[in-house]
């Protein structure tokens, strides 16, 4: 059973991103310092209270109260488990519905 969270603890995240193989400097949580007119949201999704899937999600402010959700470089995880990938783009699609 899957759990999606949001608002991640920031070292937890670092902590299970130095983990992975497959990692970009994008993924990590000061870009998100760079991309300065974005704010940012870290989540994941918990199997058996364990981090398996995780990103960040930066969130923009566009014209006519429009927020756009953009996850520079993907998610980090399993990429090959296409049932944990369905799971996180459905919960991170109602949360960007919530938020316009």
């Amino acid at each position: 059973m899957y759990t999606f969270k949001t608002n991640i603890d920031i070292n937890e995240y670092k902590k299970f991103l130095h983990s992975q193989e497959l990692v970009s400097f994008m993924q990590e949580p000061e870009w998100a310092n760079v991309k300065n007119t974005f704010t940012s949201l870290i989540c994941g999704v918990y199997e058996s209270n364990e981090l398996v899937l995780a990103c960040q999600i930066l969130i923009r402010n566009i014209k006519f109260g429009i927020k756009l959700f953009y996850i520079p470089r993907g998610y980090v995880g399993d990429l090959t488990n296409f049932n944990l990938l369905n799971f996180i783009t459905k919960e991170i699609k109602k949360l960007a519905k919530k938020a316009n």
